[in-house]
Order: structure tokens, then sequence, then C-alpha cells
């Protein structure tokens, strides 16, 4: 099992080993029985050897009987010593398990009577050599050096090892096994009076031990001196009581030895620990101390605050704290230490930049954290005068100054917010050559350099901080939105805007078309001087007048109106087959104000202008010279446009080559020839019920029906009738799938030709 011995500071004090020997405790782990072996040597002179008497020779019976008296007394009086060093033993085991937890408090106080135990022991050893019989066989001084030696060397390396590995847990062994009972000694002569063992100091309570087995009852010895008193020990906690062990085999009961005196009662020792197992701080503590987070740290705070420096202990043993520079040689009260770290109160701009450094130190180790302090001042910005009065044309200049501070050094900007609400960067006469002002110079001064002007300051870490000056000038109004030319159609509304700024305020009257003052029943005057014209019509058309006046003079501006009319297109016919007349005529007429342009184009496809058969007169588009060879040239889509500055407009006219009779399934691949070409068929009734496939809406694949197309799309009805398209280029387009008058198509991707039915 593991157990707790004390070690000595030297060889020489391990020799002498007594109660108040300085010590300190190291869990060993050496076999009980090999200690027991030791502590029996070391303070007993060891019971494993063995002992003989002298033979004398037998003169009479009377020197034969005194000889045989004498040789009992001797046998119970070393059988008794025997035992008390047992008893002696087992005790301090349990006094030195106890002694565990108090060793580091008790170790300096232990050294000052390290010279008093030594002659104690020196002393009482003597004493017991000297009242050993002649023919006791002891252990010389040799062999008590050399087990010490071995013992020192043991435990030394133990506690590197112990104490190297933070994290050793060395937990109790098993009970040891029942040692044999000692030999019954032979009845002999009273034995001499007996040496009482020394007082152990006591301990720090430790966790139960393992009671032992009772060992033999032994005949009563002497009683002994006096031991020295012990100093008394801390008490403990109150620890479960151990089980009780076997009761050993009663001795024979020797003779009486002569009373010692009384020797003083020791301190009782402490109790165990209770339930939980023994505290090894020393196996599951110990750490250097840890660094947590950065080891070089910027604070922040502003003039004013408190601030921390969080510099916390670690490890095991506690660390100490040290600050550099020492706060002692700080000279001012305004750092408090505290377990938290360093505390500055009330920061000022004179801490900005200071460094410190905390250092937290165990015998393992140390850790160091550097604090830096960024000490801001918040910002303040004043502006001199806060108001100003000027009139236009005076000789002189405004003078703004503005004086600020903070830190960091603020940066300033000048704004200008007009009367009107608009805000400008101010670029220009400013000047910032001293340090903390910044003075800004409106030279000759006009009403639009009316306003507040504002100087704001601000710092690279967020600090804002504005004031502002109010500018009054007074002069003769100024325009700073005039109305514009503008074009609009009849029916429309429209806004015309005379923004007027001028100190005192100007009176603004309008002029309208006709020289007339008063608006007519569709113009309505604003709130802000502006008019709104709704509906308007040719009669609103002319030229608008702003006036604006005050007491310094009077200004105007005006704007023409022009109402125009939207672009108007009609195209006849809509429709015409190529199979009727060798000419076809499509007439295009085109209004609106003012007169639009008229242009011919053809849908996918172009018009030769080179071809004479071709004749625009005004807005009619000829085709002249039509035969049977030139009707794939000559059919398509006419598109006929109408634009003017105002809108644009387009009309369509389809002129198709017929297809010769069709029924419910023939599709659109009837018509042959080049894409843009045009045809037309008649559907007869009833294919509104044909199946067939079907492929877009409006725009149709090739395949797709052409009649149920027609159907869909709304050219023609069910009962059959006229249906007119042209071929398209489809790689562009994709085909959608609805259900449409009754019949229902599928869309699908782009293919290579299209159909788009005419409307």
């Amino acid at each position: 099992m593991c157990s707790i011995i004390t070690q000595t500071t030297n060889v020489h004090d391990l020799v002498h080993f007594g109660s108040k020997a300085p010590q300190f405790a190291v869990q060993s782990c050496v076999p009980w029985e090999y200690q027991q072996t030791i502590f029996g040597q070391v303070v007993g002179g060891g019971t494993s050897q063995s002992m003989s008497v002298k033979s004398q020779p037998q003169n009479h019976n009377l020197k034969t009987w005194a000889a045989a008296v004498l040789g009992v007394t001797a046998l119970v009086v070393l059988g008794v010593f025997a035992y008390y060093q047992n008893s002696q033993l087992s005790l301090l085991e349990a006094r030195i398990i106890s002694v565990e937890r108090q060793a580091d408090r008790e170790k300096s106080r232990m050294r000052r009577n390290l010279d008093d135990l030594e002659v104690d022991v020196e002393r009482l050893v003597k004493r017991h050599i000297d009242h050993q019989m002649d023919t006791r066989q002891l252990l010389g001084q040799g062999g008590i050096e050399t087990l010490v030696k071995q013992m020192i060397a043991s435990e030394a390396q133990l506690v590197q090892s112990y104490c190297e590995n933070s994290t050793l847990v060395c937990p109790a062994g098993e009970k040891g096994e029942k040692g044999d009972a000692g030999n019954k000694g032979d009845l002999g002569q009273s034995g001499s009076q007996g040496f009482q063992g020394l007082q152990g100091l006591k301990g720090e309570p430790g966790s139960a031990g393992y009671n032992g087995p009772g060992g033999p009852k032994g005949e009563v010895g002497s009683q002994g001196i006096s031991g020295t008193k012990g100093e008394p020990g801390v008490n403990g906690q109150t620890g479960l009581a151990g089980p009780k062990g076997d009761t050993g085999e009663r001795g024979d009961r020797g003779l009486t030895g002569f009373s010692g005196p009384p020797g003083p009662k020791g301190e009782s020792g402490g109790f165990g620990s209770g339930n939980g197992p023994l505290p090894q701080e020393c196996c599951l503590r110990l750490s250097s101390p840890k660094q947590i987070g950065s080891k070089a740290l910027t604070v922040y705070g502003a003039v004013g605050d408190n601030m921390l420096l969080g510099c916390k202990e670690s490890g095991y043993p506690p660390p100490t704290v040290e600050w550099i520079p020492p706060l002692t040689q700080l000279g001012t009260t305004r750092y408090v230490q505290s377990k938290d770290g360093l505390t500055l109160m009330g920061a000022q701009l004179s801490d900005n930049g200071r460094v410190f450094t905390c250092e937290v130190t165990n015998m393992f180790g140390s850790s160091v954290t550097r604090y830096q302090l960024d000490i801001s001042a918040p910002v303040s910005v004043s502006i001199t005068p806060t108001t100003s009065n000027f009139t236009e044309g005076s000789p002189g200049d405004i003078t703004l100054t503005c004086s600020f501070n903070g830190y960091p050094p603020p940066t300033v900007a000048w704004l200008h917010v007009r009367d009107n609400g608009q805000t400008e960067v101010v670029n220009s006469n400013i000047d910032s050559s001293r340090q903390g002002v910044s003075v800004l110079t409106i030279p000759s001064p006009t009403t639009t350099d009316g306003g507040r002007y504002v100087c704001r300051a601000a710092t690279a870490n967020g600090g804002r901080k504005e004031a502002s000056s109010t500018l009054t000038v007074f002069g003769p109004p100024h325009f700073e939105n005039i109305p514009q030319n503008q074009s609009t159609t009849t029916g429309t509304t429209i806004t015309l805007h005379c923004d007027v700024n001028s100190v005192p305020p100007a009176t603004v009257t309008w002029i309208y078309p006709h020289n007339d003052s008063h608006p007519r029943f569709n113009v309505k005057v604003n709130t802000d001087n502006s008019i709104t014209i709704n509906n308007a019509d040719n009669e609103n058309e002319g030229v608008y007048t702003c006036i604006a006046r005050n007491q310094y003079g009077v200004i105007q501006t005006k704007a023409r109106l022009q109402i125009v009319h939207s672009v108007e297109v009609t195209l006849t016919p809509t429709s015409t087959s190529l199979q009727t007349s060798p000419v076809v005529s499509l007439d295009c007429k085109t209004t609106g104000d003012p007169t639009p342009n008229s242009t011919w184009s053809k849908l996918d496809s172009s018009i030769d202008k080179t071809d004479p058969r071709y004749i625009t007169l005004g807005g009619d588009f000829l085709i002249t010279g039509v035969t049977p060879a030139t009707q794939d040239k000559d059919s398509g889509v006419y598109i006929c446009t109408g634009t003017n500055s105002m809108s644009t407009v387009s009309k369509k006219a389809i002129v198709y080559k017929e297809v010769p009779v069709v029924d419910c399934s023939t599709t659109f691949q009837t018509c042959t020839g080049p894409i843009g070409v045009a045809c037309g068929a008649k559907c007869p009734a009833g294919c509104a019920s044909t199946p067939g496939m079907l492929f877009g809406y409006k725009d149709y694949t090739a395949n797709s029906g052409l009649c149920q197309a027609a159907i869909q799309s709304g050219a023609v009805t069910d009962a059959g009738g006229w249906v007119t398209w042209s071929m398209r280029d489809g790689s562009y387009l994709n085909f959608q799938g609805v259900t449409q008058n009754g019949i229902t198509s599928t869309a699908t991707g782009p293919i290579h030709a299209a159909a788009t039915v005419f409307v």
C-alpha cells in the first residue's frame, strides 16, 4: 500500500529519528513490511536479530536462581520494549499520514527545533543502548547509515518524479497480510525501567487508515521517562472510523517493572478528513501560471473612465503578481490592485501610451502580459459668430471661426445648408494653419450664400461633434430653379417651376400666354410658386413669364410651352391578294403635330428599292407588274410607320399569294417560298374537332395544323373562312402551349421556320 513517511534533511537527522525532526511529507509506495523493518532497525536496533545470553557458570543454587531470575527479567524487558516499538511504529505511521497536509506550514517551524530534537534523540538512543544486555546483537552504525542512505535515495527519486508530473495520483495500495505473532519471551528477572517513546507532532487531518491486526499483548514494562511535550497540532475534520482489527493473542503477564515518573500528556492528534480521498494538491493542481488571451493588449478608454487591466492569478502553487512599473513608484492613488487586475481610476490624457507589464510567477514558471493604454478625449467644437447679417453689394467679407479639440486630434469639414435645404461641402477659403482652429471666409456674400454653415469635427475612433452659424444676406431675389421650354401632348399634365431665393422673401407672379394675368380654368398656382396645367390643350400653348420682386429688386424669367399631337396612322387595305390584280396599292395616311414622316418596311424581309415595280407616292405604296413568277417576292407583311418628335406609330398590311384548297389536316408547310413570304387559304368548317399537332399560339411551327391554328388564334371560327399568314424565322422564337377558343396547343423550343397568323 502507499503510505506517507517523513524524510529528514540529512542522514544524521534520520539516524536520530525523532518526533520533532525537520521533515517534509512524501508519499511513498515502499511496501509497508519493508518500512516496518527499516523503522524497527533504526529505532529499536532490529528485532530480527537473534539474541543470545552468555552462559553463566553455576557456582551454587543461589547464584543459579539469581541468574535465572535476571535472564527472565531481561527477556521480559526486551519483549515489552519490542512490543512498545511496534506500537510506536503503528502510531507513527498514522501520524505521518496526518502530517502530509500540514507539512508545508510546519517546515519552517520544524527547522527551528532541529538542534533540540537532535540532542533529545541522541540522548534517548544512547540511554536505550546502554540499558541493553551485553549479549544483545545490535545493528552496527554502518548498517544503519546504509539503510538510511538507501531510503533517502529512494524517496528523493520519488519526490522528483512525483512533482514533475502534475497529473500523478498515487492511490492507496491493498491492505497488507497479517504478520506472525512474536515469540513468547522466557521468564526473566525484573526488567529495568523502559523509555517512553517520542511524542510526535500533531499533523493535518488525514484519511482514515486501515487498522492493522492486533499484536500479542506483551508483559507490562517499566514506566518510561517523561518525553518532551510535543507542540499542539491543528484540529482536522472528523474522519470515518477504520475497521476494528483482529484481537491478538494474549501473552503471559510479565513481572512488574519499576514505575517511572509520569510524562506530560501530549496534545491529541487530529482526525481524518471524512469520506473523501486525501487531497493531493501536489499531484493534481501543480501547474505554471497560464496565459489567457494575447500577451500584448491595447486597452481603450476615454478621459475620466475607470480602466481595468485584467491580470488574474493562475497556476498552483498560488503565484505572485508583480506589476512593472511597481505600484509603489507610481506616486498616485489612482492605481488600485485587486484579484481581477489593476484598475486605473479616472483616466487622464497624460496616461495615453503608458505601458504596464503584469508578471505572474510561481515555482514552475511565469506568464507576462503587456498592456498599453489608448486614452481618447471627447470631441468639443464651437463656432463664432453664431449669427451674421450682411447686405448684398456691401463691401466686406464674413469670417466664421471654428474652435475644436479632442484626442485623437479631430479633422474638420465645413458644410453649407441653403435656405431650401440643399447641402453642399465647402472646400474653398478655409484656413486651418492653427492647431485646433479652422477659419472659413465668405467673400462679398450674396443671397445665394445665405443659410447655415456647419463646422463638423470627427476623430478616427468615431467621435464626432458639430456646431453651426447662420448667415442672413439681404438683397434682391435670385432664381434657383426656373421654368424650361417644354413640349407635351394634349391631355397630359405638366408643372412649371419658379424657385426664388431672397431675403426678405420675394413676391412671385405669373404672366400667362396672350399676356393674360389670370390663369385658365385648368391651371393651378401652387404654394411653392410653381403652376400645374391639367389636361393640356391647344389654348395652353404659349409663353409663361415668372416675376419675383422684393424691396431690393425685381427679376423675371420666361419659358415656352408647346402642345403637340401624337402620330396617328391609317392603312388600307390591311389584306390583299396577289391573284386579283397586277397592281397592288397600299394607302397610308399619317397625322400629328409636328407633322410626322412616313416610312415603309417589310416583316422578316426587305423592300427592294432598286426594283422599279415598287413605287412610293407620299404615303402610298404601289406594287406593279405582279405575275405568278413575282408572287414569292411581292408577298409579305408590309409596315407603314409615322414618326414625329413626340411619338412613333406603325400599322401592318398583308399581301399574300393564294394556296389551293386545304382541309382540316393541312399544315403551314403548304405555303412554300422564302422567309417572309405570305400566303392565304380558305379553311373548311368543322376543323375544331379534327385531331392534329399544334405547337405555339399566333406564332406556330410549320408542321402545325393550319386551320386549327386559325381557329385558336381567332382568325376564323369553326365555320371556316379565309386565313392569312407569313413564314418567319423561328430560330429565335419560343412557342407557347395554351388552350384558346377550344383548341389546345403544346409548347416547344425554337425551330428553323415558323408561321405567324395575321389577325
